[in-house]
């Protein structure tokens, strides 16, 4: 729900749809019925995460068309660098925002209305802050370059990727605190347009001007990647100024708030970091014992499984926003449907397509990439596996992070990257591709199963009820359909995405509609409906 910047800009949802009175922010009235809270959840969740969801999917798709275009223009081996370098890039970004996103939100949100004061101190110093961290970072990796192109990864070739992707580090630290900034008008406009439209969008723009029509290659892919962050930045600064303008232009005296910020933030960013590392340390084990070639046959695989994380990552993004906020009311009834609500719907809009990848691993890998890329279709199964688990668990993450549990979840993320870490050097040696999918998965898996368990140990709350058993027979119905195509058909179907992408997605919800949706579903599937 949008918020009139002008007035208000950290208020809390209004409370119009909300039955009975009850705002998403207050106290849960004593009797008032489940449903009715479902249904209030599903409406709040469906707006927020529509937005969210639609720019997730076309941001998505623009990263996953740069994929496919830099795997064709480049080639495995110079792809292969590329996917080394882009790695790093992503990981090291978490580490260098120090959690300043959500240091941001959670600093903001505890202020009362009409202290602008602190509000303004927590975006203006959460900003610099950002910048200056992002800029030390990639000054100390653009020194480093040499060595590790040479001793880590063994391709003196790499130095001029990690050099390129150094220089982009500050945009990207502050391009996150900018775009994190605005979710504290509880829209989640901004932050898509400028994480999710603007940066992806324009850098497979400028890859094609670069690589293909300009012949620049590999330089030129790394030189249209860190434009693009440095138009979103400008964006999300703007946004910023937009919609904060009267609280940036308090007259109250400034206060240093770096320490209570950081102390909220640098827990915080261990669990976002490490949880984001978990999932791209396989490609850098990779890039130090295996060839380049492998390598982007693995950035392939692997870059196609995060398609998983989309619908997990819209949820939890759009209940992270309102955790602190539901959490310090005690409002515990709503905390939870919304908890339910977002792993329900994980699963609902994640099963069909992970179905079509486990029957057709190959089809999936020669589609996208073409036919050097097929030996990636085991891993690919394997790893998407792996992040199957983050649309069955739902929030846990941010519900835990944002309950002022910080610590607990950087606990049990460092613990999950220790197991990452050790089985990718025991197994990628011995069997390659596949033991960089296997650790990995394990790895997320284990994480995403100690998140939920500590979630109900610590706060006392379970994503899981009875309505998910529709679920389940629509999954089994459609994995027993797929089974039947691929027997009748054999090789013929596994070679084609179509037949099998329409039966799994219409056998799945033709099975829950003869079912039938449960009442809050319709809030989200059926925006029109009461």
């Amino acid at each position: 729900m949008e918020v009139n910047p002008n007035s208000e800009p950290l208020a809390t949802p209004a409370s119009d749809s909300t039955p009975g009175g009850s705002g998403p922010g207050l106290e849960t009235e004593r009797g008032v019925d489940p449903r009715a809270i479902d249904h209030a959840d599903a409406a709040w969740l469906a707006k927020g995460s529509a937005i969210v969801l639609a720019g997730g999917f076309i941001g998505q798709a623009f990263q996953f068309a740069c994929q496919i275009a830099l795997a064709r223009l480049l080639g495995p081996a110079q792809f292969g660098l590329y996917g080394i370098g882009w790695t790093l890039f992503r990981l090291v970004g978490p580490f260098a925002a120090m959690g300043l996103n959500a240091g941001v939100i959670y600093g903001a949100s505890v202020a009362g209305a009409s202290d602008t004061g602190r509000r303004r101190d927590v975006l203006v110093q959460s900003l610099a802050l950002g910048l200056l961290a992002g800029g030390v970072v990639g000054l100390i990796a653009y020194v480093a370059a040499p060595s590790l192109s040479t001793e880590v990864f063994g391709k003196n070739e790499l130095t001029v990727v990690l050099r390129g992707f150094a220089l982009g580090l500050p945009l990207l630290t502050a391009m996150t605190v900018a775009s994190a900034s605005t979710k504290l008008t509880l829209s989640m406009v901004y932050s898509t347009i400028t994480e999710a439209l603007i940066q992806p969008g324009l850098n497979l723009l400028l890859i094609v001007v670069a690589v293909h029509f300009m012949s620049e290659g590999l330089v030129g892919a790394i030189v249209a990647t860190v434009l693009s962050y440095a138009v979103a930045l400008m964006a999300g600064l703007a946004f910023v100024f937009t919609l904060f303008g009267p609280v940036l232009r308090s007259g109250h005296k400034m206060k240093w708030r770096v320490n209570e910020l950081l102390a909220f933030s640098l827990p915080a960013s261990i669990a976002a970091a490490f949880i984001n590392l978990i999932n791209r340390v396989d490609r850098l084990v990779i890039g130090a014992f295996l060839s380049a070639s492998q390598v982007g046959i693995y950035q392939a695989a692997s870059q196609t499984s995060t398609l998983f994380d989309i619908v997990p990552n819209v949820f939890n993004n759009v209940i992270g926003t309102r955790v602190a906020d539901l959490h310090a009311s005690r409002d515990r009834e709503r905390l939870e449907s919304l908890y339910k609500l977002g792993a329900k719907w994980s699963f609902y809009l994640t099963m069909p397509a992970f179905l079509v990848v486990c029957a057709a691993p190959g089809a999936v890998m020669e589609v996208l990439y073409g036919e050097h890329y097929r030996a990636g279709a085991w891993p690919l199964v394997i790893m998407c596996l792996g992040l199957m688990s983050d649309a069955v668990v739902g929030a846990a993450s941010p519900i835990l992070i944002f309950s002022g549990n910080q610590r607990l979840a950087g606990t049990i993320s460092t613990g999950a990257l220790i197991s990452a870490v050790v089985l990718n050097f025991v197994l990628v040696p011995r069997l390659g591709l596949i033991g960089g999918a296997i650790s990995t998965a394990l790895a997320e898996g284990g994480m995403l199963g100690g998140l939920l368990l500590a979630v109900k140990l610590r706060l006392d709350l379970w994503p899981y009820d009875r309505r998910w058993l529709k679920g389940l027979i629509a999954a089994g119905c459609t994995a027993l359909a797929l089974g039947l195509l691929r027997s009748g058909f054999g090789s013929i179907v596994r070679s084609e995405l179509l037949p099998n992408l329409l039966l799994a997605g219409g056998t799945f919800w033709a099975v829950l509609f003869l079912l039938g949706f449960d009442p809050e579903d319709t809030r989200f599937f059926f925006p029109g409906s009461r």
